[in-house]
């Protein structure tokens, strides 16, 4: 691409129409600006996560978890655990969510370990706890099925006369 006076893109250029891109939420050229970014420098925590969002919402889930991946490591290096554990927490939902639950839970329990490690108290923490209680509503949910169709049952069997005493 030209940046307009017959040179080719800078990473700059590339970046800011990714931004931009991003912003209005056109997520096809969003990725494809900072993937063109990205692949003439390392991009910042910041751009790999918009990077990873526009990427995901592409379509292109690999790259999205890539660069989720990345922007955990660079968080991790520079001691920026929230990021580190919102990273990990974002890469989590998005495996379970394609039904790579095991992946998935181990980046959420990453997640967890990189907070409890550092003792460090964040906005992240809670979203962690989103995925335990929506496992806990499930489990809730189907007991309480389970009980619907046995108490069914009963019923069933009550009306059917099956159920009536003999003399």
């Amino acid at each position: 691409m030209d940046s307009g006076v017959g040179e080719p893109m800078s990473r700059v250029d590339a970046l800011d129409r990714g931004r931009e891109s991003f912003g209005r939420q056109e997520w096809g050229d969003a990725y494809a600006q900072l993937s063109a970014a990205g692949r003439q420098v390392s991009l910042e925590p910041d751009d790999l996560e918009r990077l990873a969002v526009a990427a995901y919402l592409a379509g292109r889930d690999a790259d999205s978890e890539e660069a989720w991946t990345g922007a955990h490591h660079q968080s991790l290096a520079v001691a920026d655990w929230g990021r580190a554990a919102r990273c990990a927490f974002w890469l989590g939902i998005t495996l379970i969510n394609r039904m790579e639950p095991a992946r998935g839970g181990g980046w959420l329990a990453r997640a967890q370990r990189v907070l409890d490690d550092a003792q460090h108290e964040c906005v992240e923490r809670g979203w962690l706890l989103v995925p335990m209680a929506l496992r806990q509503i499930e489990a809730h949910l189907a007991k309480l099925e389970a009980e619907g169709r046995a108490r069914r049952s009963r019923e069933e069997w009550a009306l059917t006369g099956k159920g009536r005493m003999r003399n």
